[in-house]
């Protein structure tokens, strides 16, 4: 299940639904607190709840387009079932 709410998670980030991304990401931390990409998952938490803090229009520059296709935050959010 890991694996799922890291997928989406991924998907919702894409999609700037930030919300859903926060849920996926508190529900992953919940239910993996031994997880391998809790650090990662738990920083990207913490800067999307800072940046909604700030009025969220700095969501888009933490998480933007651009961002997400950095290969440490996709490393991040790769499941260990895509084998990569």
């Amino acid at each position: 299940m890991a694996s799922v709410r890291l997928m989406l998670a991924n998907v919702y980030l894409k999609l700037q639904r930030y919300d859903s991304v926060l849920e996926q990401l508190n529900t992953y931390i919940v239910e993996n607190p031994r997880g391998e990409q809790l650090k990662d998952v738990i920083e990207m938490r913490d800067q999307l709840l800072k940046a909604k803090e700030t009025g969220g229009h700095s969501i888009l520059s933490a998480y933007g387009q651009e961002s997400i296709h950095h290969p440490r935050k996709m490393h991040m959010l790769r499941s260990s079932a895509d084998g990569r």
